[in-house]
């Protein structure tokens, strides 16, 4: 068990306010090695971008770097947009250099390709710059009936039911309390 983030947000609260995918490679090996079903790059990253609604950068800032809107979400809780205060530097200093070095420079990293250098958008609301998370998901749908935000307890297994129209949606989980009790919730 790795002690971290063990905060309401899980580590999306200690990831340098970063919100990108990993590589097609990496998640289509998680499925094989270990032998998890549905967990590889085409269902992991649409979940990425439901989760996310991408605030485009204006155009003239497109001129800085690959954006592909495809590779983004449009209508998820967490909010991203790019980094702005950098963008200039990209092209003029920060990608001669790195392809000078041998480094590649994929297209949008969040597009399956997240091998090299680039730019990654950020996890960050932009009406009032704050951070964007699962943990502020949380804050926003706290008076929710069917919330139950439970503390000092670890899941230890989602159960999975089907849907009659074939989905797959979560029905319950396992969970241990930092007092040792073991619970099922429905």
């Amino acid at each position: 068990m790795v002690p971290r983030g063990k905060v309401i947000g899980g580590t999306s609260a200690m990831n340098w306010m970063i919100h990108n995918t990993d590589s097609r490679i990496q998640l289509d090996i998680w499925e094989s090695i270990l032998n998890l079903a549905g967990w590889n790059w085409e269902s992991l990253s649409t979940a990425f971008r439901e989760s996310e609604t991408m605030y485009a950068p204006s155009p003239n800032e497109t001129q800085f770097f690959k954006y592909n809107p495809a590779d983004h979400g449009s209508n998820g809780p967490i909010q991203s947009i790019w980094q702005r205060s950098v963008l200039s530097l990209f092209p003029q200093y920060l990608e001669p250099t790195l392809l000078n070095a041998g480094y590649q420079i994929p297209p949008d990293r969040n597009g399956g390709q997240a091998v090299g250098a680039g730019f990654l958008p950020l996890a960050i609301d932009p009406h009032n710059y704050t951070r964007s998370y699962s943990g502020s998901v949380y804050t926003a749908v706290q008076a929710r009936p069917n919330l139950h935000l439970l503390t000092h307890a670890q899941v230890t297994g989602i159960d999975w039911a089907s849907t009659s129209s074939g989905n797959v949606t979560a029905a319950g989980l396992r969970y241990v309390s930092d007092a040792g009790d073991s619970n099922v919730t429905q």
